[in-house]
Formats: structure tokens, C-alpha cells, sequence
């Protein structure tokens, strides 16, 4: 059986900090206070935030991009579809429309419960004459189904048939000063003709400063051998400063990368005191980069 959403069979966290080393802008739609054009996102308290869903967005961009290298696709996940390009051709199509679900419910209907070919003999039936089990049964049968049709990605992110295994709260620094954290600069429009400034278009957006320190966690379940791999090539890339969050990242900012001892701590056993243990908070962490190597070492040649 996949590792699907309706029984618990493993859980991770992931803890670790993350230092701005350029600039950072996520701002909001909204002009802000004292005419400001574009201000960046913050907690209620006024600190600056990098908002989980931005962070998972560029992870799930970057593991998209690079899993279309299908020499990797094989590597990590040979067996299941490839990776797909959600905003452009998401996996799962087939099962996307309420009726091409329905039928495939009635194909499961036509099939005979006792081997009999024949359908008047030993089938489900229609819908209405099947027990509260049996259709149960039938969902259960179809949610297999689409999660076996989505690519490693997609069982890590979620999509329109199936919620994600991974989830990153925001991230809010724990230390500093607001004095320290923002600043401002100008911005001019350009002309898409001439490529040069255009008269009479400034604009001022606001950045959070490099050195800022945001903690970060990444909780994630029932992850498969193959998502456990592409999760942590995702964040490795992130920790290794190779991923940029916000906008303007092609004016050098939003570097982010991971500062200090990360920490993992994993919830592999279904034994009832362990999983009581992991949501109180009382399991055993582990250091991250130990655990990054054995995992990834599945998928390595020796001596690399």
C-alpha cells in the first residue's frame, strides 16, 4: 500500500536556520504607509516574514526543474511517472474531471468479485445496490490510483487531487531590532522600447537586510523512499545558498543560505509510545547531515 494520507506511518522535522546574505523583498499588493510602493510582508508585531508557501513554492520550483533531468527522474524515482511541470502539464489528468473519477468507479463496478468474466454473475453492480463497505472500498481503490498516476513532486507538494506530505510555517526572525531588519531603495520603470529609464516612473520598495536570521522548520509524513531523497535534495540546495526567494532575485537579491547545526528528528516506528513521544516533543533529535549521507548514499556510488 502507498503512503497515503489516511493512517500515519512515519513523520519527520526538520529544524534549521537560514541567513539572508543579500537583500530580500516579499512584498504585498497593497501600497503601504507614507506612500510606500511596495513593502515587504510582516508578522503582526512588525517583524519582516518569509512566508512558508513562498518557500515551498521555490523548493517545488526547483525540484520540477531539475527532475526533468531524466537521467536524475530514473536515479531517484525510476518506478511511477516523470517528473511534470505542475503550472504546465500537471500528472494525474486522467482524474482530474468529477466524471472521469465516476468513471472509473463504474469500470471498478464491472469487475467481478469472484474471477467470473461474466458480469451478471459476481459484479459489484450499480452504486446504489453496493454496501457502505463496498464503496468505501471503491474510494479507497481510487485514491491508490491517483496517487500511484503523480510524480514524486507532486506526492511532496500536493496538487488538485492530493495534499501535499510537507508543510513549512512561516518564517519570523527571533532576534533584532527593527531598526536593523529593513531598509529602502528607489526603482525606476523602463521603457520596453528603449530599454531606458522611463520619465516619470519611480517607484520605492522596501528590503529586508542582509544578516537577518530567520529559524526555519520543515514538518513532513509518510514520506516514500524516493520523496525522502527528493525532499532533501531540495533542501540541501537551499541550505548550500543555490536558491533564491522573493522577487527581484535577477538584481541579486533574496540569497538565502543555511547557517549552524541543523537538526532532524524522525518518527519511523507506528508503535503507540512513539508516536505519542513525537507530538510531545520528547523524540530524539539527530544531527541533519548525517542523516542527508545516508539517505542520498542509497542513491550514490561508493567513495562519493
Amino acid at each position: 500500500m502507498s503512503l497515503l494520507h489516511h493512517s500515519l506511518q512515519n513523520a519527520w522535522i526538520i529544524r534549521g536556520t537560514l541567513e539572508l546574505m543579500s537583500p530580500l523583498h516579499i512584498g504585498v499588493s497593497e501600497r503601504g504607509a507614507m506612500g510606500m510602493d511596495a513593502k515587504v510582508v510582516r508578522w503582526p508585531d512588525g517583524r519582516p516574514v518569509i512566508p512558508g508557501s513562498s518557500l515551498k513554492g521555490v523548493l517545488r520550483s526547483f525540484l520540477e526543474t531539475v527532475g526533468q533531468n531524466e537521467s536524475l527522474r530514473n536515479l531517484l524515482s525510476p518506478e511511477g511517472p516523470p517528473v511534470c511541470i505542475i503550472t504546465e502539464n500537471p500528472c494525474g489528468r486522467e482524474f482530474r474531471k468529477k466524471e472521469d473519477r465516476d468513471k472509473w468507479r463504474r469500470r471498478q463496478m464491472a469487475i467481478p468479485t469472484n474471477g467470473d468474466p461474466d458480469p451478471d454473475d459476481g459484479s459489484r453492480g450499480s452504486w446504489d445496490n453496493l454496501s457502505e463497505e463496498e464503496k468505501a472500498e471503491i474510494d479507497r481503490e481510487l485514491a491508490e490510483a491517483i496517487y500511484r498516476s503523480l510524480c514524486p513532486i507532486c506526492r511532496l507538494f500536493g496538487n488538485q487531487l492530493f495534499a501535499g506530505k510537507i508543510s513549512i510555517p512561516d518564517l519570523v526572525p527571533e532576534q533584532g531590532h527593527p531598526t536593523e531588519w529593513f531598509d529602502v531603495r528607489d526603482g525606476v520603470g523602463i521603457d520596453r522600447d528603449t530599454r531606458t529609464a522611463r520619465n516619470g516612473v519611480k517607484y520605492d520598495f522596501e528590503l529586508v537586510n542582509p544578516g537577518v536570521v530567520f529559524p526555519l522548520t520543515v514538518r513532513a509524513m509518510n514520506l516514500e523512499d524516493d520523496e525522502q531523497a527528493w525532499l532533501l535534495l531540495g533542501l540541501e540546495a537551499l541550505r548550500n545558498g543555490e536558491l533564491f526567494l522573493g522577487g527581484k532575485t535577477s538584481r541579486g537579491l533574496g540569497s538565502v543560505r543555511g547557517i549552524g547545526s541543523w537538526r532532524i528528528s524522525r518518527m519511523e516506528s507506528r508503535g503507540p509510545e512513539d508516536i505519542v513521544l513525537h507530538y510531545l516533543g520528547r523524540d530524539e533529535e539527530e544531527d541533519y547531515e548525517p542523516w542527508v549521507n545516508q539517505v542520498m548514499g542509497r542513491y550514490m556510488s561508493a567513495g562519493r
